[in-house]
């Protein structure tokens, strides 16, 4: 028996944990329960501007990111959210920063390049829903950072930082925590 294979099956594990949207994943969690206080779901994936141009493991990882993305934003939202109420969020539209450039040479096709022609952008609708169902508030916009490479933070690593700092500052002005 081959002793090399415990890497390999944890890495498939993490996998399939990832696979799973996040919207599935909190209907699990909470079932019987009562709803979380933030949900994020994501528009027609085939039809956002980041995947409808990619094919094969590019797309793949993708799809992944904006899933981690979205489940993400709901993590970060839920503190936010007075008890009882509820926020609903749908990312339209996504387009990540950078671009995968044509005319690269073979292998490097699948590399994205990150520089302040491709800013990020996500189109999104929100609504914010009182404990008797209500809707309290509600919008639906554009995000876009044309400064993005100017910025720095705790995110430095994180391949979606620069769409997390831009949902992050969103989340700040929509839900302003009293202290």
């Amino acid at each position: 028996m081959n002793m090399n294979r415990g890497p390999w099956i944890l890495a498939g594990a993490l996998l399939l944990a990832f696979a799973i949207p996040p919207a599935a994943r909190a209907q699990e969690a909470a079932t019987g329960a009562q709803a979380a206080p933030a949900s994020v779901e994501l528009g027609a994936l085939d039809q956002m501007t980041e995947v409808r141009r990619l094919r094969g493991p590019a797309r793949r990882t993708t799809e992944q990111q904006l899933h981690a993305l979205a489940s993400w934003l709901a993590d970060q939202a839920a503190p936010r959210v007075p008890a009882g109420e509820t926020l609903r969020i749908v990312l339209k539209d996504v387009d990540l920063a950078g671009d995968y450039e044509p005319g690269r040479m073979g292998s490097l096709q699948d590399v994205r390049v990150v520089k302040d022609l491709y800013p990020p952008r996500i189109e999104l609708a929100w609504e914010f829903v009182g404990a008797d169902g209500e809707v309290l508030r509600e919008g639906e916009g554009t995000l876009r950072d044309l400064n993005f490479l100017t910025g720095s933070g705790l995110l430095d690593g994180d391949p979606l930082r620069y769409e997390k700092r831009m949902l992050r500052d969103w989340l700040r002005r929509v839900l302003p925590v009293d202290k």
